[in-house]
């Protein structure tokens, strides 16, 4: 045998540190795939987002325009037969009632389609939202001594492009109160009041509820067992600008209290106590 063939032969041969290295290239360009993967389908996500966000802020000017007035803070549903008249705030908070912060965010969006929809030409703007981010609805949502359909006004339920309900701000009830766990002083800071909110009555006083609206409520050297993935800001806290209602959608990490993935109609500003938290 020709002593150059046998050398021609293992010139085609790989070793086996040649193929780990080829290996490792091939690991790190399917990794480095994925990275820009999720970005890239996390950004169009976020562009969705805000594209529903924009129909939604239109439907909030068209209606404002026609009624020549500001949104009021609170939606008015009469029962049928007009017996009777229940107001709901419109919103982005969580009840202070329940002491381990469990309650559900009131449905602010669910609320605000039910007061705009009632102007009949604001309905063919919400036609333009993708299908799958929107589900007909009723409000008001909870329960009404068993007689919800003699209380039920036509309304919208408009999830974000991740499937989680988008919030609704208005300037009487923005920005923050309650509660928050500040990561900086690794403590929990109780130097902020719940929010008082006077409901009206169609017979007899307003009702007193009371919301909170913060950053992040838990401490989570109390929440030690429990599942840490469930931790949910309030609501971002946010101030409205130049007193005009927004809309936002909490992120992909579905949390609003993580501002930096939020997704607004218009940027808001934050209060002094909690602005730099992430």
């Amino acid at each position: 045998m020709n002593p150059m063939d046998s050398t021609h032969a293992a010139r085609r041969a790989f070793t086996l540190v040649e193929m780990l290295v080829v290996v490792g290239i091939i690991g790190l360009l399917v990794a480095m795939a994925v990275v820009v993967g999720t970005k890239v389908i996390e950004g169009g996500r976020a562009n969705a987002s805000a594209d529903l966000l924009r129909v939604l802020d239109q439907s909030r000017s068209a209606w404002q325009l026609n009624a020549d007035q500001p949104l009021p803070e609170f939606l008015e549903v009469a029962e049928q037969g007009g017996k009777s008249t229940r107001y709901f705030p419109l919103i982005d908070a969580r009840l202070a009632t329940n002491k381990d912060f469990t309650a559900p965010a009131t449905p602010s969006v669910v609320y605000y389609t039910a007061l705009v929809l009632q102007d009949a030409s604001i309905a063919p703007m919400f036609e333009q939202i993708d299908s799958r981010f929107v589900k007909p609805s009723a409000a008001p949502l909870p329960d009404s001594g068993g007689a919800r359909e003699t209380w039920a006004l036509k309304a919208l339920e408009i999830n974000d492009a991740w499937g989680r309900p988008v919030r609704f701000v208005h300037p009487t009830f923005h920005g923050g109160y309650g509660d928050y766990w500040d990561p900086k002083a690794e403590k929990l800071q109780t130097n902020r009041d719940i929010y008082p909110v006077d409901v009206p009555t169609s017979k007899g006083p307003p009702i007193r509820v009371e919301y909170r609206r913060s950053w992040r409520p838990w401490d989570p050297k109390k929440e030690i067992g429990k599942a840490r993935d469930t931790w949910a800001g309030d609501g971002d806290e946010g101030m409205c600008v130049g007193n005009t209602p927004y809309f936002y959608s909490p992120g992909s990490d579905g949390d609003p209290g993580t501002r930096d993935d939020n997704v607004y109609s218009t940027q808001p500003r934050f209060p002094v106590e909690t602005k730099g938290f992430k």
